[in-house]
């Protein structure tokens, strides 16, 4: 963070492997189907579709620069999630050490709305992409609910419960909804409470059959990789 260092040569290197895997989505239909589904679910929006080749060549280091010192030359706007089975005693002088001497100022950061929404309504959408033998179909509901931090981690809690990188996510993230993080805790006491008539009030709530996209996904006639939308005909609800 104190001493960034930006190689023109290594950022070649690093476009150059990323290339890679970019263009070998093209040829892969069920990227290519990941893809096309981005680009429709959130309106092709910058800050939700998939990169693409040609946008590696839109990367500069000095872009890189500008952005990395932007971000992270203010030490004194971040919020660190110490996570795991720590001894304060022991961690306390680690922190005074590495953390407490970065630069900082206090200064907070604004958030600002960059208007990525979901489509909204009834949409179905089929692809036909590459020439494998098989369908994918997706179901996707949306629309705004208020949630809390103990609605949204109540099902991964079950199966993450002791994974160091979910608590740290789940600290950092109740901590920037301005929600008390102990309420993670109360959240496997709700779990275990849960039965066939919560889950209805669950499914009532959230899933608006008025607000869903299907996207399918079938093989393309021809042996091309481009993907071409097909009509489909689904009732709306």
């Amino acid at each position: 963070m104190t001493g960034p260092r930006f190689d023109a040569d290594a950022a070649e290197r690093v476009c150059a492997r990323f290339g890679e895997g970019l263009r070998s989505r093209l040829v892969d239909p069920a990227l290519g189907f990941r893809g096309e589904t981005s680009a429709l679910a959130w309106r092709s929006h910058l800050r939700r579709r998939l990169a693409s080749p040609s946008d590696l060549s839109t990367i500069s280091v000095a872009q890189a620069r500008a952005l990395c010192t932007a971000r992270f030359s203010n030490a004194g706007d971040f919020v660190f999630a110490l996570t795991g089975a720590i001894d304060p005693a022991r961690l306390r002088p680690l922190v005074e050490r590495y953390l407490a001497s970065l630069p900082g100022r206090l200064e907070r950061s604004v958030v600002i709305d960059r208007g990525v929404e979901f489509v909204d309504g009834f949409s179905v959408k089929t692809f036909a992409i590459g020439v494998e033998p098989r369908a994918v179909v997706q179901l996707v509901f949306h629309g705004g609910a208020a949630t809390t931090a103990s609605d949204r981690r109540l099902r991964a809690l079950d199966i993450e419960e002791h994974d160091n990188r979910f608590w740290a996510h789940a600290l950092a993230e109740a901590y920037l909804d301005g929600e008390d993080p102990r309420d993670l805790l109360r959240a496997r006491g709700e779990l275990d409470e849960s039965s066939a008539e919560t889950v209805g009030r669950g499914a009532a709530r959230f899933l608006d059959p008025t607000r869903r996209a299907l996207l399918i996904l079938l093989p393309a006639k021809a042996a091309t990789h481009e993907p071409r939308e097909i009509s489909t005909s689904v009732p709306p609800p």
